[in-house]
C-alpha cells in the first residue's frame, strides 16, 4: 500500500489506542511512526465515562506526545 499521499489518520481512541485502563500495544509505536513520518494523528471518543483531561493525562502517563486540539 502506498503510503505517500496520506496526510492524517484519524484513531477513535476507545478500543484501538487505548483498550480498557490501558494503552493497546505497539499503539504509542504507531503514532509515533505516523508522527516522524510527518503524518497528522488525530483522536476521537465518544466515552462519556471520562473527562477529555482524563483520558489526555493517561495517554501522557503511557508515554504519548498528543496535544489537545480543538473541542
Amino acid at each position: 500500500m502506498d503510503i505517500g499521499n496520506i496526510k492524517a489518520v484519524a484513531f477513535d481512541l476507545d478500543g484501538t489506542i487505548c483498550v480498557g485502563n490501558q494503552v493497546a500495544r505497539g499503539a504509542l509505536e504507531l503514532v509515533g511512526q505516523l508522527k516522524e513520518s510527518g503524518i497528522q494523528v488525530l483522536c476521537c471518543t465518544n466515552s462519556s465515562t471520562a473527562l477529555w483531561s482524563e483520558i489526555l493525562g493517561k495517554l501522557l502517563l503511557y508515554g504519548s506526545r498528543m496535544e489537545p486540539r480543538g473541542a
